[in-house]
């Protein structure tokens, strides 16, 4: 399984042990998008966790929800999370930095033209370091929230 706390620590550590001078931005564009990963995948998990068990995890049932997060609908659940007066501030929280990092990986992954800056990437690193303490932390509508990215909401 993907470790989320080896992404964000590989992440600082290249952060916050680096030589003098600006980093190269294709490193700081692979941090951005490490950093979505991370809490792409402690949601993968704690989904997975949820609906089928953490002591199931060799289980295939685990690894066919775990793999049932969709990068575009979660992105859309998350959005309307976070406009959703209903979400628990910890709920609107963890889906708005999930929608910004998301943003962040897809320009760090597919448009050359941005330039990238180490202050703006260790934002990024503390955004996800927050969500995935509040993740595991749990909070009082943690269980809905976590539905909500994984089931197709119809109006």
């Amino acid at each position: 399984m993907i470790d989320p706390d080896y992404l964000l620590w590989r992440s600082h550590e290249e952060l916050t042990h680096r030589e003098r001078g600006a980093p190269n931005q294709t490193f700081l564009r692979r941090a951005t998008s490490e950093i979505y990963y991370a809490l792409f995948h402690e949601l993968c998990r704690q989904i997975a966790d949820q609906h089928v068990g953490a002591t199931l995890r060799r289980e295939p049932r685990y690894s066919l929800i775990y793999r049932s997060l969709d990068h575009g609908r979660a992105k859309d659940a998350c959005k309307k999370v976070a406009a959703d007066p209903r979400s628990s501030a910890e709920s609107a929280q963890v889906a708005a930095t999930f929608v910004t990092l998301q943003e962040a990986r897809h320009q760090a992954d597919y448009n050359p033209a941005p330039r990238f800056r180490v202050a703006e990437v260790h934002g990024y690193f503390l955004d996800a370091e927050a969500a995935i303490d509040e993740l595991r932390g749990g909070f009082v509508d943690k269980p809905h929230f976590l539905t909500r990215l994984l089931a197709r909401e119809r109006a």
